[in-house]
């Protein structure tokens, strides 16, 4: 598996697609992997694309100081600095799925111009979600406040890591098989200080490193499950978020699908994916 060294880690990705062809970063969330993409890479390469897929910090094989940085802009500086060093800076399309999205939604804020399109799922954009402290998202965001607590690890390790398969059987539609991808999340998470890293990403939520980080001015394409039992489809309600995206951008609900739309219906995600690039 390919690896570089950036910042103050070395990342490892998967990689499809000829290195002549421009770059579409494909960025995962938790609990999971970059294995989560199988299904739209290769739709990508088909047309016309490289296809980046990083472990994030705090997901083996990836190394990084455990007492480094993290969260949405450690996450979103690693994802500018993966993009330069393989493709030197010219503008690319920058994919990202929860904590993915969280990282797309930094990184583009920071360096607008290197990204052409932004796609996003199952985490809205930042200043969206972070100010939200509606009653039903409280309880749907529990694991967050869990996470916070010296306790968090060994809770997770209980029994073989069954809060990841839990997780994933709680955010994802009925009739979903999330086993295996829970399992190569689980694998990712066992290696030396990965979980302690996992989790400090969720402590940075509570800082305020994100204060006046704008909403990117780049065109997005934002879908979110209908279903979604981690982040609500009634925050998408709450909040006009159309009057603040870049012109072009788009919001699309995918109904009978969970927090995993990617996976869920990959045919009917695929399809809305290709048709924002073309």
């Amino acid at each position: 598996m390919p690896s570089i060294k950036i910042n103050d880690a070395e990342i490892h990705y998967l990689e499809a697609g000829s290195p002549n062809d421009p770059i579409v970063l494909c960025l995962h969330g938790f609990p999971d992997t970059p294995y989560t993409w199988g299904y739209l890479m290769p739709s990508l390469v088909e047309e016309g694309w490289r296809v980046i897929c990083p472990f994030l910090r705090g997901f083996a094989p990836t190394k990084a100081p455990v007492d480094g940085p993290c969260g949405p802009l450690a996450l979103g500086e690693d994802a500018n600095a993966l993009h330069e060093a393989l493709c030197g800076g010219k503008p690319g399309v920058i994919i990202g799925h929860d904590w993915g999205a969280a990282a797309a939604y930094v990184a583009a804020s920071l360096e607008p111009d290197r990204w052409s399109v932004m796609i996003t799922s199952s985490w809205p954009p930042l200043p969206v979600f972070v100010d939200v402290a509606s009653y039903e998202q409280m309880k749907r965001s529990w694991y967050v406040f869990m996470f916070q607590q010296k306790f968090a690890q060994k809770f997770i390790k209980q029994n073989d890591y069954a809060l990841i398969e839990k997780l994933w059987v709680d955010w994802s539609s009925k009739g979903f098989h999330s086993k295996d991808f829970a399992r190569l999340a689980i694998a990712a998470l066992k290696e030396t200080d990965c979980l302690e890293l996992a989790l400090n990403h969720y402590r940075s939520l509570f800082s305020d490193e994100l204060t006046g980080l704008p909403i990117p001015d780049v065109p997005m394409l934002y879908i979110h499950g209908k279903e979604d039992k981690c982040i609500g489809v009634d925050l998408m309600d709450k909040f006009n978020i159309d009057a603040s995206l870049a012109q072009g951008s788009e919001i699309y609900i995918m109904a009978q699908v969970g927090h995993f739309p990617h996976l869920e219906q990959p045919e009917i995600f695929n399809s809305e994916v290709l048709r924002a690039l073309r």
